[in-house]
């Protein structure tokens, strides 16, 4: 069934007593309803309906209209093309006010103001009391892509934030989001405009694009937003992948068109862009496939690569599952080699990041670069369970933390090359960070993330005897760069696949700012590096969280 949101029209309770005389049994011992609580139970109501939960704000220091202006164009400069999720052309603050407030904290952030963060914070709970105030005074409005956009964009400020408030209410507001996206069938969304299109001028045709368009993106935003969360907070999709029935984005130049014309002209052959479809898109990655090709568009290169890193962490989570336990025949090698097959796949959506090495320049580099984190951060999550026996680590539970010690150690024994790959991957990660920061809100978290994922790693390298020469030894050790990020037949490139695969103490491993990474020196180095990095992360707070908790290790 279909439910429409509809105002509710309470003026009070129904009678319930009236002509009802047959008394009224108790089956259980229970204590009895008595004057005391009665008055309590309405007291409570009472309050709830002559209180409000807030006090009263003061809106003295409410910028002016060229501040809100300026916001408003930062969001559009440095966060739009991470999410192309409003239409800027058409986008009209004096129709959509309350999405405004949305879009006005995200660009406080990117402002440099002293309070900029501060200012931020509380602008985004006076925009989520004002989106709450808005449902119950008219719930229809949570069936409009304002409503969940705004609320999309209040969670993507809220884990970043710094605010532990705001990133307990963005995790709690992931499932609402999908609930009222569902309402709305943004995931079932298909352009149903090309019968109609032929019947428009091209006025009409464009804005009823705008429409379905933004619909489309908003989807996969959402879908984007969901299936990070295995990534960078080890929690489980809320969206199955059979629910992606939506296609996908049209081209970048077709959505930044700032005419009718302008967008006509981009597709004279048709009436309407040509659409396509997410499993046409993933057919199109499979070396099997005869429809095999290369993605020219970024935004379906970050969608494949999104929901690839979500399948290796799938196919993870379903080995660690209670229920894997009725299956104990189940064959490891092969989940495996599965998950690889996906890595390798998920590999092809990236290439060697030296700008002049190819010709991306702009939003398709910084596309590249966000698509990097997402491979690593895939490679990563190959390593069976060891991520989550890390956090238990780090979070120094006592006899918790040491049997996760002790798990690790007896994987690295086990598997030292997977060791060697997860302190490959997360030095990348680490090092594109430093090297190309663009002030995404999730590069705070890669950077944490990859700093004490290979500060792990480390330390279990320190400890297979394998990987240090032995005393008194004269082998010379040739150099191993794991920030490497050239092509990948150089020499360079060569010596880090070697080190991967065979390990042994022939190699010097190292990366900038940590000449010799397996060593006491280098494991500390790595911190540094992670810390340095922080540092300079002025745009989202929750840096200064990761900061903090890095600079403790430090000292520890």
């Amino acid at each position: 069934m279909d439910w429409q949101a509809v105002p509710v029209q309470l003026s009070g309770l129904p009678i319930l007593e009236e002509g009802y005389e047959v008394p009224l049994p108790n089956h259980f011992s229970t204590t009895s309803i008595n004057d005391s609580v009665l008055l309590s139970i309405h007291d409570y109501l009472e309050a709830s309906l002559t209180s409000s939960p807030w006090q009263p704000v003061s809106l003295t220091s409410l910028p002016g209209k060229e501040v809100f202006s300026h916001f408003v164009d930062l969001y559009f400069v440095h966060f739009d093309k991470f999410y192309p999720i409003l239409h800027r052309p058409s986008f009209d603050t004096s129709k959509e006010p309350v999405l405004t407030l949305a879009v006005a904290e995200i660009g406080a952030c990117y402002s440099g103001f002293p309070s900029a963060r501060a200012f931020a914070t509380s602008l985004s709970e006076l925009t989520r009391r004002l989106l709450l105030f808005m449902a119950e005074y008219d719930p229809r409005f949570v069936r409009t892509d304002s409503y969940i956009t705004a609320q999309l964009l209040q969670s993507i400020h809220g884990f970043s934030s710094g605010s532990k408030r705001l990133y307990e209410l963005s995790d709690s507001n992931r499932s609402s989001i999908i609930s009222h996206a569902r309402s709305l069938k943004l995931f079932d969304h298909r352009s149903s405009l090309e019968d109609e299109g032929a019947e428009m001028d091209v006025g009409s045709r464009w804005e009823a694009w705008i429409r379905a368009e933004k619909a489309r993106r908003l989807a996969w935003a959402i879908c984007t937003l969901d299936a990070s969360s295995t990534y960078f907070h080890n929690a489980r999709s809320l969206l199955s992948m059979n629910e992606l029935k939506m296609d996908l984005p049209c081209s970048t130049a077709h959505w930044q068109a700032e005419t009718a014309q302008a967008w006509a002209a981009l597709h004279p052959w048709t009436h309407l862009p040509p659409t396509k479809s997410l499993r046409s898109l993933l057919e199109s990655l499979s070396i099997s496939s005869p429809k095999s090709a290369e993605i020219t568009d970024a935004c379906h290169s970050h969608i494949a690569a999104i929901i690839l890193a979500r399948s290796i962490w799938d196919l993870r989570e379903s080995a660690l599952e209670p229920s894997a336990l009725f299956f104990p025949n189940d064959n490891a090698d092969l989940r495996l080699q599965r998950m690889q097959a996906i890595l390798s796949t998920l590999q092809r959506l990236t290439s060697p990041l030296v700008p002049s090495a190819n010709d991306l320049i702009g939003q398709d580099f910084a596309s590249l670069v966000q698509r990097t984190y997402i491979v690593h951060s895939g490679g990563i999550l190959t390593a069976e369970d060891a991520v989550d026996h890390m956090h238990i680590v780090w979070a120094k539970l006592g006899t918790r933390s040491q049997q996760a010690r002790e798990h690790l150690l007896r994987w690295a024994s086990r598997c030292p090359a997977q060791v060697r790959t997860t302190a490959h991957k997360a030095a990348q990660i680490l090092s594109v960070a430093r090297r190309y920061p663009y002030n995404h809100p999730n590069e705070p978290y890669h950077v944490f993330h990859s700093g004490f994922i290979l500060w792990t790693m480390l330390g279990l390298l320190t400890e297979l005897p394998s990987s240090i020469p032995p005393p008194g030894s004269n082998h010379r050790r040739i150099p191993c760069r794991l920030d490497w990020h050239g092509a990948h037949d150089t020499p360079e490139a060569l010596a880090v696949n070697d080190w991967v695969e065979h390990g042994g103490y022939g190699y010097i491993v190292g990366m900038d700012g940590a000449p010799d990474l397996v060593s006491e020196m280098g494991m500390r180095q790595v911190l540094e590096l992670a810390a340095d990095t922080l540092k300079r992360m002025r745009v989202w707070g929750i840096a200064q969280i990761f900061l903090n908790a890095v600079l403790r290790a430090l000292h520890d």
